[in-house]
């Protein structure tokens, strides 16, 4: 029976990686890809890290296991971290019952829970863990090789060369504990994912893709010898973990989603007031002429710092939160979107006549709005059309995929649709199209595959390979494109509904929302 390896690499996208590929920093996978099976991965709507990776978890879409964004909203409106006690449903390895599993930094992973091997949490754990791994006698083991992070960059993230330099370090120091945990417990199936595509994309994505508008040759020679360096390092580590697989054994890299150039904003909230849907305060004198001496480009140049731009952020979310809960209950049929879940959603107590009409003129406006020419919104979907499931609740109503060029953001801050992103941020964010990569012996296609693998397709595609049998209720197919132990074949059975262990303490919530406010997510 082979093994499985998996290597997430956390927003990556072919655009990117075929531009090292070129310069000849990633001679490796070059390589490996001809002797794969690889292609476009198709992410989940909206393509954000958390529902993303539980999908991937699960087998199962964002209605079924209930996870749309790195937080919910209360009754009062007030953000609350989810994790993995709030996963509705269990996680693929729930059904593997014969083999170890070893996992590390996946999203969504803390509090640590048990598993037939071992499990280290990922993205979403408190800043200062007391707990992050099972066992938990594990934490004392990899801390031996140095100080330990589960979210290691978001402290420093901004575009600085100390930022790149500890991803280089981090590759090195995981590398050396993986080796360490695949001696250790001889999983059947390790998965680790690596932040490091995601975490520098949203700050160098200008200069990660040489086709962006705004890449810079001037900031290129400042920062380009890093970063190739870390492609160089990623490279390194693929080699590594290839030179490990035996027969039957299959190696796979994803992403989660991909990644593309942004210019410009799209502001939900003046959108939705400029087509009548929503009224709001007229913005405050203060607040735009803050915000223009912020944006203006000697602030930006001269006194723009990581320390400036928390302070910033720390002031303008403690503002829209005050005036996002007064407009919110002053706006009874729409509910302020969070700001990463690309959607808009509608109190439920609207009657479904009023609710429908709606939806129909939201999406009309979002169908045809263009800006300086270019077609703002890719696709826009009510959630109904492509999820389903008992806790499709958790979903905004209406759910968009902007097209290249634009990001969303429901900022309170902005009394104009569009606005230009500041030069000095990295100008990259999610899309939908992530990688794929299969390599092992059992491969019967290799080269580019036209069809895109789902993220729900890994968890059974994982039992399949095992030798276990599909539950039913998962949506994924493993991919054709690789021979299995026995034909896989779906059992009938109800969604396992997950036994929340507890919830995380106030000292947990504050620290996993604190950290998401300094990234912007909340």
């Amino acid at each position: 029976m082979g093994r499985i390896f998996v290597m997430g690499l956390d927003g990556a996208s072919w655009r990117v990686l075929n531009r090292f590929i070129k310069m000849g920093a990633m001679p490796f996978l070059e390589k490996l890809r001809k002797e794969s099976a690889w292609g476009v991965l198709e992410s989940v709507i909206p393509p954000v890290s958390a529902p993303a990776w539980v999908t991937f978890m699960t087998g199962c879409n964002p209605g079924k296991h209930g996870i749309a964004d790195f937080y919910k909203l209360d009754e009062d409106f007030n953000f609350i971290p989810q994790g993995y006690n709030d996963i509705k449903i269990e996680p693929f390895w729930y059904h593997i019952k014969h083999h170890k599993i070893g996992i590390v930094n996946l999203p969504m992973t803390y509090p640590p829970p048990k598993v037939n091997g071992f499990l280290i949490s990922g993205f979403m754990s408190p800043e200062a863990e007391d707990n992050y791994t099972f066992p938990e006698s594990l934490q004392k083991e990899i801390e031996k090789f140095g100080k330990y992070e589960t979210d290691p960059y978001f402290k420093i993230a901004s575009k600085n060369k100390r930022f790149l330099k500890k991803v280089l370090y981090v590759i090195e120091l995981r590398e050396k504990i993986r080796k360490f945990l695949i001696k250790k417990y001889e999983p059947a199936i390790y998965i680790q994912i690596f932040q490091i595509p995601d975490a520098f994309s949203h700050y160098f994505y200008s200069l990660l893709d040489e086709t962006h508008p705004h890449f810079s040759d001037k900031e290129w020679k400042e920062y380009g010898y890093l970063i190739i360096e870390i492609f160089k390092k990623i490279d390194n580590t693929i080699e590594d973990w290839v030179k490990e697989i035996k027969k039957d054994d299959v190696f796979i890299i994803l992403s989660d989603h991909g990644f593309m150039a942004t210019t410009h904003y799209f502001h939900i909230i003046p959108f939705l007031q400029e087509i009548g849907i929503l009224n709001r305060q007229t913005l405050n004198p203060l607040i735009r002429k803050i915000k223009k001496i912020y944006r203006s480009p000697f602030f930006q140049k001269h006194l723009f710092t990581f320390i400036s731009r928390k302070i910033f952020f720390q002031w303008k979310n403690k503002m829209e939160r005050k005036i996002k809960k007064k407009e919110i209950v002053e706006n009874k049929e729409i509910i302020i979107p969070p700001s990463s879940s690309y959607g808009i959603f509608l109190n439920e107590k609207v009657g479904e006549e009023r609710k429908l009409k709606i939806k129909k003129e939201i999406v009309k406006a979002l169908q045809s709005l263009t800006f300086q020419g270019k077609k703002v919104v890719r696709n826009v979907v009510l959630r109904e059309e492509i999820y389903e499931g008992p806790f499709i609740y958790s979903l905004p109503h209406i759910l968009l995929e902007l097209a290249e060029g634009f990001e969303f953001s429901s900022s309170f801050t902005s009394d104009t649709i569009f606005e230009e992103i500041p030069s000095t941020w990295g100008k990259g964010n999610h899309e939908r199209n992530g990688i794929f990569l299969f390599f092992g012996k059992r491969l019967n296609k290799k080269g580019k595959m036209e069809r895109k693998i789902r993220l729900q397709d890994f968890a059974p595609f994982f039992l399949a390979y095992l030798g276990y049998r599909i539950p039913a209720y998962m949506d994924g197919t493993p991919p054709s494109f690789i021979t299995y132990p026995d034909t896989p074949r779906k059992i009938e059975m109800k969604l396992p509904l997950k036994k929340t262990e507890g919830e995380y303490s106030e000292k947990e919530k504050d620290s996993i929302l604190k950290k998401l406010k300094d990234l912007g997510y909340a």
